[in-house]
């Protein structure tokens, strides 16, 4: 069987946690994309089209982790596997996180929580989106995406900003949002 090309993401490019794999390959063998250094680590699946090409991304919500990454691909078809591909090395950038309580323009009480979600295992900080910013705490993203931070704050206006960081990688800061504190 011939061996498979991986075609995106081109080598050293930047990509998102959540990211698709393009190539070329056998029409109607399945693509298996694994982690380079460990074949048993599974990130995605999928068929080879009548025209040659595939297309597969993540498998059961599989996020690539921050940071260099290499990946490669085998066929399986008709119970013969392909030599694996080159690996192909990029670079995975980690994505801000998203606020989702307070709501933009919501009035909280002063003790209150600011949640979200984020990459599993990642530290999401919030801040003040003033100069200079003020750190509101800083939280663990849960296995499910998810994050809390209980605070107490003073009445007023606020304006919310949140950065995650994982594997030494600080995101961009997430949109502001902004609150009143009554």
């Amino acid at each position: 069987m011939p061996a498979i090309f991986i075609e995106a993401p081109t080598e050293g490019s930047e990509v998102p946690p959540a990211t698709a794999f393009t190539g070329r390959g056998v029409p109607g063998a399945t693509v298996k994309v694994v982690m380079a250094e460990n074949e048993s680590e599974v990130v995605a699946t999928g068929d080879v089209y009548s025209g040659g090409d595939w297309r597969v991304s993540g498998q059961n919500d599989y996020l690539l982790p921050p940071g260099n990454v290499s990946v490669k691909a085998r066929l399986v078809y008709n119970d013969g596997l392909s030599p694996w591909s080159e690996p192909r090395s990029f670079i995975v950038t980690i994505y801000p996180p998203q606020i989702l309580v307070p709501a933009s323009n919501a009035v909280v009480p002063s003790r209150t929580e600011i949640s979200g979600r984020g990459f599993p295992g990642a530290l999401v900080e919030v801040k003040t989106a003033d100069t200079p910013a003020i750190s509101l705490g800083t939280v663990k993203v849960g296995d499910d995406k998810t994050w809390l931070l209980p605070v107490v704050l003073d009445q007023g206006i606020y304006e919310i900003e949140a950065f995650q960081t994982n594997r030494g990688m600080t995101s961009t800061p997430s949109r502001k949002v902004r609150f009143t504190v009554s």
